[in-house]
């Protein structure tokens, strides 16, 4: 059961002010739940980078639990920390960067070099990808996507500089790289994760 099934199980009509007993449950629930975590040996960058995500109330408990345990497999691996440090790169170019969200489409007539058309393939492929978790589906096709992930994002970072002179150029390559992490930031926050 998530926090917003939790949420609207109440009687909405019995409860004056429910946005404020909405918000309060949210918190407190997502407060135990970080403390019943920490009890379980879980690091606090770990819960951070989970509990922190936009859609953290539509989780059912169970699986944000299962988040957790995938993010260890991740860490436990060169391929994963690998990705991290690489997501952290992105993420260091774009944090101060604010697209609005209708303006996030790329541009392919301005591509430049045959990384930025790799990214952008490798974003459709993303998009074909199920909806919601990348995380829940641990397997080997996750694993291949980390490893497709890191080689494209070092080649692309080894071949083309995001800092171009010609400021259209550049903002679709930020755009390209805002399009690529928001992918990965619907799993949790990575780049609070310390490798």
């Amino acid at each position: 059961m998530s926090i917003v099934d939790v949420i609207n199980s109440l009687d909405k009509k019995r409860i004056k002010d429910f946005s404020n007993v909405e918000n309060d449950l949210k918190k407190f629930l997502i407060d135990r739940l970080k403390n019943f975590l920490i009890d379980e040996g879980f690091g606090l960058d770990k819960l951070s980078s989970v509990i922190s995500g936009e859609n953290i109330h539509t989780k059912a408990f169970s699986e944000i639990k299962k988040s957790f345990i995938i993010l260890d497999k991740i860490l436990n691996s060169k391929t994963g920390q690998k990705f991290i440090l690489n997501f952290k790169r992105i993420y260091n170019i774009t944090k101060k960067i604010d697209f609005p969200a209708s303006s996030i489409e790329i541009q392919q007539a301005k591509f430049k070099f045959k990384e930025e058309e790799q990214i952008h393939n490798f974003i459709l492929k993303l998009n074909k990808q199920k909806e919601g978790n990348l995380l829940l589906d641990f397997d080997k096709n996750f694993k291949d996507l980390l490893k497709e992930f890191n080689f494209l994002v070092e080649q692309f970072f080894e071949n083309v500089l995001v800092n171009d002179k010609d400021q259209s150029i550049k903002n679709n390559r930020i755009k390209l790289l805002i399009n690529l992490k928001s992918h990965f930031n619907k799993t949790c926050n990575f780049e609070q994760v310390k490798v």
